[in-house]
């Protein structure tokens, strides 16, 4: 059973036997980023002991009085900014209810509430609200336009610049239960979240004019970064668009301008027609794939079918339905055939549509909103040589690297406890039929 997923992948590990292996470079052509694939190293001497005595979510009570994000702890949080109830679940799956409803704002805590947005008590940003408001706030933004925009030369020409470090940062709580595990949610709960997230995107977008970007994300454990162990993930506005964000988009663009299409339908295009698939599983909005230069083991897109889809605040609840399905099915692989592992999961969209350089074109064309899943493995660390080159290195290759990973995955669903799938794909059914014959 689960013994068997994960031996499909050691099998393919082992697979060239004893000859030995070349590195290769491979270049994802969605981030940009190079990885630097060396299966010779699996092989080195292993003296020092990895920290990986990470609790699982079976050690936690399902409440805890010192926990701020517990029922009964509602005060200790800052005030409600959405909350979500198991009937508004029941009325989105029965009607097809948009973002405003079935998310409504909350004036009073409940011990009813199956989802709560709020403030982060200890933001990374402070509110844009209470810079903007204070004495001197025009001075104040001047400065912040100019360091966030790289104009130094309207700081005097200063090399070290400083400016104030203004947006907005929420935590969404996704469940009244302290040890919910989210990779074995049901689906109605990953969809719960994901309307949580397009519902405040969407509330940022409208209201603060300042902003530029909103990234969502979820860490979850230790070893990805989480503080605390109650389920919950965090959605960051800033009034910027960075770096990495800015550079992947240039590049999605400069794509579209020299072929016509968009990286991403040339990259699913490849990935489907595939000789040696990398898919895990599809339906009929989204794609779950390894990519081919993926930073680990298990590395996982998942990305939406059509073209026009590159601002989440834009999906309409049948895209996000069916992302809480394909969704709620990776997480679950990852959790059974990986143990349980620590990750960190992105939701990349595209910038603001209409906010500064975004006016002179539209995203929609040559971007895709999608899904970024990190098993937080030995291969995608930071070490010395990613933190210099900031490339990552991988010792897993194509017949023990992004294919057995797809493979090893795709397999699971045969063995383990998933939701339901109204269809899988061909490359499923070929990637569960070479785990039988490896």
């Amino acid at each position: 059973m689960l013994r068997g997923a994960r031996a499909a992948l050691r099998r393919g590990l082992r697979a060239g036997g004893g000859a030995r292996a070349s590195s290769t470079l491979r270049r994802d052509a969605i981030t940009g980023n190079w990885v630097i694939f060396a299966p010779e190293r699996r092989n080195r001497p292993q003296k020092t002991v990895a920290q990986r005595g990470q609790s699982k979510c079976a050690d936690h009570p399902p409440h805890d009085a010192s926990c701020p994000f517990c029922v009964g702890n509602e005060a200790e949080t800052p005030p409600t900014l959405l909350e979500m109830t198991p009937e508004d679940d029941e009325a989105c799956e029965g009607a097809g209810v948009g973002a405003g409803e079935g998310a409504r704002a909350a004036e009073a805590p409940s011990s009813r509430w199956a989802l709560r947005v709020v403030a982060n008590a200890f933001p990374a940003v402070a509110a844009m609200s209470s810079s903007s408001s204070s004495s001197g706030g025009s001075d104040r933004q001047q400065q912040l336009d100019a360091g966030l925009l790289g104009g130094s030369a309207i700081l005097g020409g200063a090399v070290n610049v400083e400016v104030p470090a203004v947006g907005v940062h929420e935590v969404v709580i996704e469940s009244p239960r302290h040890n919910a595990c989210t990779a074995l949610q049901p689906t109605s709960a990953t969809a719960r979240i994901l309307r949580a997230w397009r519902a405040r995107g969407r509330a940022l977008r409208d209201t603060e004019p300042g902003l530029q970007h909103v990234l969502y994300f979820k860490n979850q454990g230790s070893v990805a970064g989480a503080s605390l162990v109650h389920p919950h993930s965090q959605i960051v506005g800033l009034p910027l668009v960075a770096r990495d964000a800015l550079s992947r988009q240039k590049a999605h663009r400069t794509f579209f301008e020299r072929h016509g299409v968009s990286v991403f339908a040339r990259q699913l295009d490849e990935e489907l027609r595939g000789v040696a698939p990398r898919v895990v599983e599809r339906n009929e909005h989204f794609v779950a794939f390894v990519p081919f230069a993926a930073i680990s083991p298990f590395h996982l897109f998942i990305v939406p079918l059509h073209e026009g889809t590159a601002h989440f605040e834009d999906a309409d609840d049948a895209t996000l339905a069916a992302c809480a399905e394909i969704l709620t099915r990776c997480l679950r692989r990852q959790h059974y055939a990986l143990d349980e592992p620590n990750w960190n999961m992105v939701l990349r969209s595209a910038p603001l549509q209409g906010r500064n350089s975004q006016r002179a074109f539209d995203a929609n064309y040559f971007s895709r909103w999608h899904i970024v899943m990190t098993p937080r493995l030995s291969a995608g660390a930071m070490a010395g040589f990613e933190i210099g080159s900031g490339m990552f290195t991988s010792e897993f290759r194509e017949a023990g690297g992004p294919a057995a990973a797809a493979a090893a995955a795709a397999a699971a669903a045969a063995s383990l406890p998933l939701p339901p799938s109204p269809r899988r794909c061909c490359c499923h059914r070929a990637a569960t039929a070479r785990r039988s014959l490896a």
